[in-house]
């Protein structure tokens, strides 16, 4: 019974990790399940919008993904901290959340001990966190939007972390749903 109740507990902790989320189209910053103005105007002056579709979407997610990556990295280093290696596991498990985000239609951090359970699994994982995010619609946007959150994203950005996942998918509108995993 005992040994029940500690995995109870450690369960909850664990879904009580460090997450967070953000959506640029509504100008709002979820924290911990409460919605407050962000002061976001919603445009993206930053560039990245590919609305010319000559482009190969997955391509531009690729390259969007990649410039986060590029981005985290060099906050990462402005701030003195160690850069992120780039993880496939992480990534699979980023790329399938965010699709079920895309089927919802709506950002979560749904069923976020599965994955960091896989990640433990496979990668011995002993931390984890997210960040997701929609409707930002290039790299720079949506770090800007992490950045300047009031708690959770920067933190996680920030964090004794040393590996990610990141993907950005484009849904059947048009919109981006963006999945950071880190572990260390």
């Amino acid at each position: 019974m005992r040994n029940t109740i500690k995995s109870i507990f450690c369960a909850l902790l664990m879904a009580l990790c460090i997450v967070s989320c953000s959506d640029d189209d509504s100008n709002s910053v979820e924290e911990n399940g409460v919605t407050e103005n962000n002061g976001s105007t919603g445009d993206d002056t930053t560039g990245g919008d590919d609305t010319s579709g000559d482009n190969d979407d997955t391509t531009n997610e690729t390259s969007i993904a990649d410039e986060i990556f590029r981005l985290v990295n060099e906050h990462r280093a402005s701030k003195g901290l160690p850069a992120f290696s780039k993880n496939e596991t992480a990534e699979k498990l980023a790329a399938d959340h965010t699709n079920y985000m895309i089927e919802q239609n709506r950002i979560s951090h749904d069923d976020f001990n599965s994955r960091f359970q896989e990640l433990s699994r496979k990668e011995n994982a002993r931390t984890a966190a997210e960040n997701v995010a929609a409707g930002q619609r290039s790299a720079a946007s949506v770090m800007e939007s992490w950045l300047n959150s009031k708690e959770g994203h920067k933190e996680n950005i920030e964090g004794n972390f040393t590996h990610i996942g990141i993907i950005a998918i484009k849904n059947s509108q048009g919109k981006y749903f963006y999945t950071q995993l880190f572990y260390r």
